[in-house]
């Protein structure tokens, strides 16, 4: 049974939200190794509504048509009775975590999901009003990065989850933005639910970081004491040209969900290959990821003033050089796809091998 504390079990939550693409895969790995760490801090990093240090499971005790979500479904939330299952499972599973120590300070969650699936005023209080049988004071820590760059990065994500054409950047107009990519509307949504004196701001960007790393921005942002932690490598999650396109082949001819089952074929091959295929690409011109980029550009600034009134340069650097003036259309080599199925043909054959 659900106990509603009556005094709360912490005297903080902090809510890391994403967004998504700015090392949220790196931070959580961290959080992860530094679990027992973080206990001795009394922080406490739970194992509940986690996979792969990702806690997109609370999210689904806020959005109440998680049947309607991917990431729903396989949770096995196909109606509004499985989710309220799944809600009081969450409960329980997180008040056994709880009760191990008596002297909590801080319920640290941490999901890029809550950026992206809960939108809504009201989702985004309901993950509030879920929180406060813990805590009564929260934080939010949120990480921007520029748009195009974000959209960037979402492409070689779009080839691992099996789309045959992705689209670069999304095809919208001025009036009609992507809240995805809206940091104006996210930044409302959550201020007016926490308020703004509750909202970190920081940057993904090395040159704004404290010590120019991520982790230590992070530790600095949510006041833990990175001595002595445990630091994983930085996640690089972009696959090279050559990926890219054995990636958009796979995509046409091996379909990821079968029979609304993922496909353990399509899926291990993007695994391997997203392994030995690490590195850039640069799909887009600096034309086109300019335009993507202004179109976001007056509420980046309405933004800058609302936050940081006193900063008199953009919110983003606006240097577009790392694109190319124009991309060259060369279609993928044969001696590439080869070289990548004989990687792949190695790393079955090492796995066998260990087993």
């Amino acid at each position: 049974m659900f106990i509603t504390y009556m005094n709360k079990p912490f005297k903080t939550c902090l809510l890391h939200i994403g967004m998504e693409k700015t090392g949220t895969t790196t931070v959580q790995q961290f959080l992860t190794a530094n679990r027992q760490a973080l206990i001795q801090n009394n922080i406490l990093y739970p194992i509940t509504g986690g996979h792969q240090g990702s806690q997109y499971g609370f999210i689904f005790c806020a959005n109440t048509k998680a049947w309607m979500s991917d990431i729903g479904r396989s949770l096995l939330i196909f109606n509004e009775e499985d989710r309220k299952q799944y809600e009081k499972k969450i409960k329980n599973d997180l008040q056994k975590e709880i009760v191990a120590n008596s002297n909590w300070d801080t319920l640290l969650i941490s999901s890029e999901h809550f950026h992206s699936r809960l939108t809504s005023i009201d989702e985004i209080a309901a993950l509030r009003d879920f929180f406060s049988n813990y805590a009564d004071d929260f934080r939010i820590v949120l990480y921007l990065r520029r748009q195009d760059r974000v959209a960037i990065s979402h492409y070689s994500t779009k080839l691992k989850l099996g789309m045959p054409s992705p689209e670069i950047f999304p095809t919208h107009t001025p009036i009609s933005l992507d809240y995805y990519y809206d940091y104006e509307k996210i930044y409302d949504n959550w201020e007016k639910v926490f308020g703004a004196s509750a909202i970190n701001i920081r940057f993904f960007d090395r040159s704004k970081y404290v010590n120019n790393d991520l982790l230590s921005d992070f530790c600095a942002a949510c006041n833990i004491d990175l001595t002595g932690k445990i630091v994983p490598p930085n996640k690089n999650e972009s696959v090279n040209q050559a990926g890219v396109d054995f990636l958009l082949e796979l995509n046409r001819q091996v379909p990821r969900v079968i029979d609304q089952k993922i496909n353990p074929l399509h899926t291990g091959i993007v695994s391997i290959v997203s392994n030995i295929c690490r590195g850039k690409n640069q799909p887009s011109s600096r034309s086109k990821a300019y335009e993507f980029y202004s179109f976001y550009r007056s509420g980046n600034e309405r933004l800058k003033s609302r936050i940081f009134p006193k900063q008199e340069s953009p919110l983003f650097d606006e240097d577009f050089s790392e694109y190319p003036e124009h991309t060259e259309c060369l279609g993928p080599r044969y001696e590439e796809a080869v070289q990548i199925c004989v990687q792949i043909y190695k790393t079955l054959i090492e796995r066998y091998e260990k087993k």
